[in-house]
């Protein structure tokens, strides 16, 4: 009984140990691109700030040019 039982534990532990690793591999992908993917989203919220404070000063600027030529 204790040897068929240890024979089940073993090949328990055949079919479980890949799994677990295949599954911890996965999880670090997932977390590793989601990672990639928010440091991304952060830097577009950046460029894209940028470009909007750009064209505001343009705007400004435009509008400045039209008033000091009305005057």
């Amino acid at each position: 009984m204790v040897e068929s039982f240890q024979d089940v534990l073993t090949i328990a532990m055949f079919i479980v140990a890949p799994l677990a690793v295949v599954a911890l591999i996965g999880l670090i992908w997932v977390l590793s691109t989601q990672k990639g993917r928010d440091m991304r989203r952060a830097q577009n919220a950046v460029i894209a700030q940028r470009v909007r404070d750009h064209n505001q000063t343009q705007d400004e600027a435009v509008a400045r040019s039209i008033r000091n030529d009305q005057f």
